[in-house]
């Protein structure tokens, strides 16, 4: 039993102190790497914050993008998103800027019973409306505000003075839709609490409400004698709802996580490729019989005077062990290519139904089907829009037994090559001058002072370069004599002379 118990407390004594040996050896390996271990924590800290940008993470938005019962944060991630990140602001202004918003007018009659002024002073009052409603600037304004928020409310301010209307953009937040007219325009209601929430005193709001139709201004004293009216339909004649679906979503928001994604892609990337730079000195130190010759003390103190020099450089890493001396790469070679980052890239445009080659580039025929799918999408919208102010125009303003016709021509960037032969085309055979002069980026509105100006400055007397409508011209354009000219008559030998007569008298015979 005493052998037992010696045995017993020798091996205790042989445990604690192989035990307090490697915690004191662990310390000391733990206090000779702690400067490693602080930059191992920064790049780990600026990678967490690199996937952010604004208020705007992967995290939050898979988890609020399917709340469509919360849409105003949907929209606010649309907005910022626009704002922050110029992968989604191309697709949105692709969009929005498809289209080059050249457009005619024309007085249509509607009664000739109704005819009360002469059609010249109809066309100039309604040339100086249309023109005010500077079509180049506010539609691709409206239709940016469709694609990013879902959906755009606008009413319209009739201005006498400058003979046109102007639009007013209500908060998306405060409207909701209840039906739809036979135009094809949307008739909503609108939160006169809205008013309420700007905190402003009696004397702003009075000098707010010239901005809006005068009938809001009446609604929104009504709301205050009776808070059940603080939801109230709008006048469909001047107001008028847009939505991309029926839940007025922003549809083309979905790529917007492939993009967090890509941001995120894209940093590992460079991480991975950064790697590869990277070495790590292996620094060996001697031992005899599985005993170190150099104490702990004096290791730590040779680690850290060697990591002054050598991680000067952050490609450069040092570790000491008690193997062989090697130099070691952190990356693994790259030998294939690496489809991750541009599979990412290609999923922010799959994922809203496009053609990624649409924006990085591919042969035209592969594009054709894409371009008109995209040109249809928007058309709608467009069309939209033209008949709802066809509609407020002609309510706002009396044209004395005629009603204004706006028509937008359908020209594209991707189109307007193919668009301008037949514009020409039907020129030529004449259809429609009209339409010819204003695709090639004539407004209607310039066509008089422009003839006017053309005949003071004497530019019909230019001769023009012949060409295949003004004669027979060859490939320099110049004419060619030889077609033109007629040929000299031949003349007729006596033997044919006498021929034709003998001819002659037959036929009388």
């Amino acid at each position: 039993m005493k052998v037992t118990t010696i045995q017993t407390d020798e091996l205790r004594k042989t445990a604690d102190s192989v035990a307090t040996q490697f915690k004191i050896t662990r310390s000391a390996i733990e206090e000779m790497y702690k400067d490693d271990r602080s930059i191992v924590r920064n790049v780990n800290q600026s990678k967490n914050e690199s996937t952010s940008i604004g208020s705007l993470t992967i995290d939050t938005f898979n988890t609020n993008y399917y709340n469509v019962n919360n849409i105003s944060i949907v929209r606010q991630y649309s907005r910022e998103a626009y704002a922050f990140y110029p992968i989604y602001a191309t697709l949105i202004d692709s969009l929005k800027n498809m289209f080059y918003w050249r457009y005619t007018f024309y007085p249509r009659l509607v009664k000739e019973k109704q005819k009360t002024a002469d059609y010249q002073e109809v066309y100039f009052n309604m040339a100086e409306v249309v023109d005010g409603l500077s079509i180049e600037t506010t539609f691709p304004h409206l239709l940016g505000k469709l694609l990013v928020d879902g959906a755009l409310f606008i009413t319209t301010v009739k201005r006498t003075g400058s003979k046109t209307i102007s639009t007013v953009v209500l908060p998306p937040e405060r409207c909701r839709i209840t039906g739809t007219t036979q135009f094809g325009t949307n008739v909503f209601q609108f939160d006169f609490g809205y008013f309420d929430d700007q905190g402003l005193t009696k004397e702003q709001l009075n000098l707010l409400f010239p901005m809006y139709p005068s009938e809001m201004k009446d609604m929104y004293e009504a709301y205050k004698r009776d808070s059940n009216l603080r939801w109230q339909k709008l006048s469909p004649k001047f107001s008028a709802g847009f939505v991309l679906n029926d839940q007025s979503f922003p549809s083309f928001l979905r790529s917007l996580g492939a993009i967090i994604q890509y941001d995120q892609y894209r940093t590992n990337e460079l991480e991975r490729n950064e790697q590869q730079l990277v070495k790590i000195i292996a620094h060996k130190m001697p031992t005899w019989e599985d005993k170190l010759v150099v104490e702990i003390p004096e290791m730590t103190a040779l680690h850290k005077s060697m990591s002054k020099t050598l991680t000067k450089n952050k490609y450069v890493r040092m570790l000491t062990t008690f193997g062989d001396l090697d130099v070691l790469s952190i990356g693994e070679d790259q030998s294939k290519e690496n489809k991750t980052l541009s599979n990412a890239y290609a999923a922010i445009y799959n994922v809203d139904g496009e053609n990624e080659n649409l924006y990085n580039g591919d042969t035209k025929e592969s594009l054709e089907f894409s371009l008109r799918r995209k040109e249809s999408i928007v058309w709608q919208y467009v069309q939209e829009l033209i008949a709802f102010y066809n509609l407020a125009i002609n309510n706002q303003f009396n044209f004395k037994g005629y009603q204004c016709s706006l028509n937008m021509l359908p020209l594209s960037v991707y189109n307007y090559s193919n668009m301008l032969l037949q514009y020409k085309e039907g020129a030529t055979l004449g259809a429609s001058k009209l339409e010819y002069v204003v695709s090639l980026g004539t407004k209607q509105v310039d066509i008089p002072s422009k003839v006017e100006l053309e005949d003071f400055l004497k530019l019909n007397e230019l001769t023009p370069l012949s060409t295949s409508y003004t004669g027979g011209a060859n490939a320099s354009g110049m004419v060619d004599k030889t077609e033109t000219e007629p040929a000299p008559a031949e003349e007729e030998s006596p033997v044919k002379e006498e021929e034709n007569k003998n001819t002659t008298e037959v036929q009388n015979e």
